[in-house]
């Protein structure tokens, strides 16, 4: 009997010891399906980039294969400005439409979440596309979207690092637009400029 008990008190042992000492317990798999229950696959995620057009002096955010398409049409003059955050570019479990609103007549781009499944209404706006698909709450790793305005230039930029957000609003009087929605950083802890 002594020859039984050992073993299994020394598995006892070693098994609350491993754990103890900052090991992983054993996998959870009801956590890892919420996960998977509630999040969009980010593999299937696109970057997207914000670039500015000097010429009409407003900025888009789309992917960089839009902006090289009016690029090469002759559309537009845009001038890169940086990849701000990864989304999809299609409909996927648990996001939302970021709608492109455009008001033709002060030349101005800005982007409305949907979730209830209608275009966004804004006064002096109407729908142009919908370049993104994003998530409504912060889940899933997910980082906010933020939006800051300039009355006069009816202008609004979007970035997802929050100093800069207000580096715009408290320093160079730009207005804060709020936070638009929540999208994937471009890279896990890190946010990259070019």
């Amino acid at each position: 009997m002594m020859k039984t008990l050992i073993p299994l008190i020394v598995a006892f042992l070693i098994n609350h010891v491993v754990i103890a000492n900052g090991q992983l317990p054993p996998v959870n798999s009801t956590m890892e399906r919420r996960t998977t229950d509630t999040c969009a696959d980010p593999t299937l995620t696109n970057v997207f980039v914000q670039s500015y057009s000097p010429s009409k002096k407003f900025h888009l955010i789309q992917m960089r294969s839009e902006f090289a398409d009016s690029l090469t049409k002759g559309n537009a003059d845009f001038a890169f400005q940086a990849n701000i955050f990864r989304a999809w570019n299609t409909a996927q479990p648990f996001t939302f439409p970021l709608h492109r609103l455009f008001n033709p007549t002060v030349n101005d781009y800005i982007f409305v979440l949907s979730t209830d499944g209608t275009v966004p209404v804004v006064a002096g706006y109407q729908e142009n596309f919908i370049p993104a698909y994003i998530y409504s709450t912060q889940i899933c790793n997910s980082i906010p979207l933020y939006a800051a305005a300039l009355a006069s230039a009816t202008d609004h930029y979007y970035t997802t690092i929050q100093s800069e957000r207000d580096d715009m609003v408290n320093r160079w009087g730009w207005t804060d637009a709020g936070i638009i929605g929540y999208v994937l950083p471009l890279h896990q802890g890190m946010q990259t400029r070019f």
